[in-house]
């Protein structure tokens, strides 16, 4: 038989593993305002683009923390932490914007300084916004060119 002081001492290492072994994780994930598509986090710098029951891989060399889907001007941004991280610059976010929902086709990929709030696009889908710590970085989607601004905000795509 076990002492007394060996019961409890078993029984919280027995949690301890439990909880390591069955532990859930974080689900990173976005969806459109419609629920039609989604993007899913498949791990290893790639995630999914699910759609109607249907995936499709896509490479993105960093993880999905968030993002948006503008499924009128076929439009998607994604952005996460970098794969390898790098130790001097931590904070370090990546935004990838892609066209063509149906056959994704990354157009731009900038690195910001960390601390991503949200993104979206334009009403007229011609530009993305992405608000971050160190203000508002608009990405010229026609152009393939980027800028910090701290005008007016534009008026974005809002699920709500």
């Amino acid at each position: 038989m076990l002492s007394k002081m060996a019961r409890p001492l078993i029984f919280v290492i027995s949690l301890i593993v439990c909880n390591y072994c069955f532990a859930f994780p974080v689900d990173r994930s976005f969806s459109s305002c419609n629920g039609k598509y989604s993007i899913v986090d498949a791990g290893s710098g790639s995630a999914f683009l699910v759609s109607n029951g249907n995936k499709k891989l896509i490479h993105l060399d960093h993880s999905v923390d968030g993002g948006s889907i503008d499924k009128k001007h076929s439009l998607f941004i994604v952005y996460g932490t970098p794969r390898i991280i790098d130790a001097q610059y931590p904070q370090t976010t990546i935004v990838s914007v892609f066209k063509n929902i149906n056959d994704p086709r990354r157009i731009s990929r900038l690195t910001v300084g960390g601390g991503v709030y949200d993104a979206s696009f334009s009403l007229d889908g011609k530009v993305a916004v992405v608000n971050y710590r160190f203000g508002t970085l608009i990405i010229d989607i026609h152009e393939n060119k980027s800028y910090l601004t701290d005008s007016k905000p534009l008026k974005v795509i809002k699920c709500g």
